[in-house]
């Protein structure tokens, strides 16, 4: 079926001839690329100094930061829902983390009679504790079929709220939380190696495995190619059924205001072509038995 899809997409892309309209569908479903190339060439003009290898690892490094609760929320962007409150299970997890890793003789220990707790124990347990975070979300959103900026808005509030408390255990006071132990400081922050001198800390290579995993899981995995499955069919059917439909496929001569260019994109455009295209029609019914969804808008053929 992919296989076949995929051809017939083609030859209909074939067909279509180069017009502006289409033209102009190729950069608006770019335009984020291209925006970006133009601010790294214009800032590399004004500032020499942006392209060095101080920047580039430095901005390598904070993209890398992000980059696990990017993964996540990726997931539920995939399920046309989404995550707001990933940054505070971030801030919450981290805090438990640095809780439980301070130095056994460190005067301000938040426990001051806990030792330092190993490593790996830590790190499932802050993973837990985002799993419990991540279930709440889930549970609200597929049995009560709420609305997942709702759901994990009301989970944001709750969870900062957490962390508030939390920070005031032990006599804490709401300080933030230091002296933490070198066995985790080396393993997150320590140096993978250097280039002109310049250290790349450790956690660009976890970032990186983190990525990998998750290309695996979304691409090779039934579980993955069931996620894009359900996100496109609920996409496709949106779209391609927005509007009533007449027997012979047509919309019954209505024009629609507003209208999704692709079963696939999640970039919302102006479409006012009725009936829908050959690819637009195949793509609804590939979404609505197996899935094909991206991460980025449509493509050249601007369906």
């Amino acid at each position: 079926m992919n296989q076949e899809t995929n051809v017939q997409e083609k030859e209909a892309r074939v067909r279509q001839p180069w017009t502006a309209q289409r033209v102009g569908d190729i950069l608006l479903n770019n335009a984020l690329l291209i925006i970006m190339a133009i601010a790294v060439v214009y800032i590399a003009i004004k500032n020499p100094n942006f392209i060095k290898p101080a920047s580039l690892i430095n901005i390598l490094s904070q993209t890398a930061a992000y980059l696990p609760a990017a993964l996540g929320i990726g997931g539920c962007i995939v399920l046309t829902g989404t995550d707001i409150s990933a940054g505070r299970c971030v801030g919450l997890t981290a805090c438990v983390a640095a809780s439980l890793l301070q130095m056994s003789g460190y005067a301000n220990k938040m426990f001051k009679d806990l030792d330092t707790m190993p490593l790996i124990v830590v790190l499932l347990a802050v993973m837990a504790i985002g799993a419990v975070v991540g279930l709440v979300n889930g549970f609200f959103v597929a049995k009560f079929k709420l609305h997942p900026f709702i759901v994990t808005l009301s989970t944001q509030l709750i969870v900062f709220g957490t962390v508030l408390m939390y920070l005031m255990i032990g006599g804490n006071n709401g300080q933030t939380l230091s002296g933490l132990d070198q066995s985790y400081t080396k393993f997150i922050t320590g140096t993978l190696f250097s280039v002109d001198g310049v250290a790349i800390p450790k956690y660009v290579l976890y970032s990186i495995i983190l990525t990998a995993i998750m290309w695996v899981v979304w691409n090779k995995t039934k579980f993955g190619k069931n996620m894009f499955a359900a996100g496109s069919a609920a996409q496709s059917r949106r779209e391609n059924f927005r509007r009533p439909h007449s027997g012979n496929g047509h919309h019954g001569g209505r024009r629609p205001r507003l209208a999704a260019s692709s079963s696939r994109s999640g970039v919302l455009r102006r479409a006012f072509r009725w009936p829908a295209t050959p690819v637009f029609q195949t793509r609804c019914r590939y979404a609505e038995r197996r899935g094909h969804t991206q991460f980025r808008g449509t493509d050249e053929s601007g369906y």
